[in-house]
């Protein structure tokens, strides 16, 4: 299911002076934008009611609208040609969430497919993939939330799978390794290594991963067949960017759609509850196929705050045929010069993004929500679900929880009128 209309904007406090940008998504071809000051924003009929005033500005008129989708899903990324010569690769899995399509773990891609990598298949065996590569599965399925260490050997003349569970379970079961004969060398790629993601799809807003792997991946590097490592990557490093470091030769990558970084890896003893996580022990990164950071919509409108433009709470209001939607922002005063207002407000920014699109689901619990109404905007809540929209007090597919929020992206309940199905009124911003 698909919003009509809707848009976000790359930022919610602006000054006279500084520019800003929205950016729309309209199923209909055209759509009307208009600048409004925002005074009351619940539409109650025991209240005052809805309260808006329009502003002239250049924003206001009909626009050009376009489609656009969003590219959820983790995964990260590396500029890392496939070795010549015979070579293995080596990564340590920790999959929740198998099928319903395979998934990609280390895959070297040819364009828009996958040239000859490690997938998770649908039903939780590990197999190799591409382009003339024989079926070679792992004789086990891999027990949901255990670690296990996978390691492929390519020679000229055959390939090689290897699993080996860190830990010993019934669920986990022994070793295995299978081996098949190559018919023709492996299809060499375009120098581009995936991790988490089985391919790449240009679409008209960019690249979009295809087979993204639920789970959590970490120490992958690739070995001479001699035994020398060619490369390395440690997801350690730089966890607080969009990056990881390439080691032993390994060139540095970078991860897209905030996967959670910091996870506890292989090598985490679980004899501690201490939350400072350390290079041995939290090295893995958790991928998410609902994961979505900046969904990296083209920009529709520049615009730039007038110097005149009083201090206050406003929102391009967006109207066409099909639908209606507002993008709010706050309007501060300059830092300097002008003339102060009377009163000083703080908008809480940071827990609007918190609640970013909650959509726990209450219907259940009738006696703590008593006012709940599940049946509010329904079809906003099944575009929040489909596109990896959810808040930090919601869920991922795989069960874990949603540990980053952002402002880049349609927010339904950052939103004037907006109402939360949990108790049926305003909660944060339209509250406030």
């Amino acid at each position: 299911m698909t919003m009509k209309l809707t848009g976000y904007s790359d930022r919610w406090s602006v000054r006279p002076g500084e520019t800003m940008t929205f950016h729309v998504h309209s199923v209909a071809p055209t759509y009307r934008a208009q600048l409004v000051r925002l005074i009351h924003g619940d539409e109650n009929p025991y209240g005052p009611g809805f309260k808006e005033i329009e502003v002239a500005s250049a924003l206001d008129g009909s626009h050009e609208g376009a489609p656009r989708t969003i590219r959820k899903g983790s995964y990260g990324v590396v500029a890392q040609a496939m070795p010549a010569g015979d070579f293995s690769i080596e990564v340590w899995i920790w999959s929740t969430l198998p099928g319903p399509g395979r998934q990609g773990i280390m895959v070297w891609t040819s364009g828009d497919t996958s040239a000859f990598g490690l997938f998770l298949g649908a039903d939780g065996h590990l197999e190799l993939g591409g382009e003339g590569v024989p079926v070679v599965r792992s004789l086990r399925a891999l027990a949901p939330r255990q670690w296990y260490r996978a390691t492929v050997a390519v020679s000229a003349g055959s390939v090689a799978l290897s699993v080996t569970p860190k830990i010993w379970l019934p669920e986990s079961g022994h070793s295995d390794r299978v081996e098949a004969k190559l018919a023709a060398p492996i299809a060499s790629g375009d120098g581009r290594l995936l991790f988490a993601a089985g391919r790449l799809e240009e679409t008209a807003d960019g690249p979009s991963p295809r087979e993204v792997f639920n789970g959590k991946l970490a120490r992958p590097r690739i070995l001479d067949a001699g035994g020398p490592t060619l490369a390395a990557w440690d997801f350690f490093q730089h966890a607080g960017k969009a990056m990881f470091a390439g080691v032993s030769g390994g060139a540095d990558g970078r991860t897209v759609n905030r996967p959670a970084r910091l996870m506890t890896g292989p090598g985490w003893p679980g004899a501690t509850d201490s939350t400072m996580p350390l290079a041995d022990t939290h090295d893995a990164i958790h991928f998410h196929d609902d994961d979505v950071a900046d969904v990296g919509w083209p920009v529709s409108h520049d615009f730039v705050v007038p110097d005149d433009l009083p201090s206050g709470v406003y929102a391009l209001r967006l109207t066409s045929d099909a639908d209606e939607d507002y993008l709010p922002f706050f309007v501060c005063p300059p830092k300097t010069g002008g003339s102060p207002a009377p009163l000083a407000v703080l908008m809480p920014t940071m827990s609007y993004l918190a609640y970013a699109n909650e959509s726990l689901d209450v219907s259940d619990s009738v006696q703590v929500s008593p006012r709940q109404d599940m049946t509010i905007t329904p079809e906003r809540y099944a575009y929040v679900a489909e596109n990896g929209l959810k808040s930090l007090y919601d869920n991922h597919r795989d069960g874990s929880g949603i540990a980053y929020g952002s402002r880049r992206r349609p927010i339904i309940d950052f939103r004037p009128k907006a109402r939360c199905r949990t108790f049926d009124a305003p909660h944060q911003f339209a509250a406030d």
